[in-house]
């Protein structure tokens, strides 16, 4: 018998999955280095709050989709 082993970077709390740099990526259609330097910025970082666990960092969803929420514009002279 054999067996078929899947890996994913998906980590669960609870039902909700944390994404790591890559998911985030993916989702936003942005570059992976781009994700990763918000992150890095100084003296505060730009990007979506993230959670440092060990040497690895994941991200909420719920926690980008307020970080998207809080970037909305509403001026079309912003959007420029």
């Amino acid at each position: 018998m054999s067996r078929t082993t899947t890996t994913t970077t998906e980590v669960r709390t609870d039902t909700e999955p944390l994404w790591d740099t890559e998911d985030l990526a993916r989702y936003l259609g942005m570059p992976f280095h781009t994700v990763r330097g918000w992150r890095s910025r100084r003296p505060v970082p730009v990007g979506p709050p993230f959670l440092a666990i060990g040497k690895r960092v994941r991200y909420r969803r719920a926690d980008v989709d307020a970080w998207l929420e809080s970037r909305t514009s509403t001026t079309a002279d912003m959007a420029a």
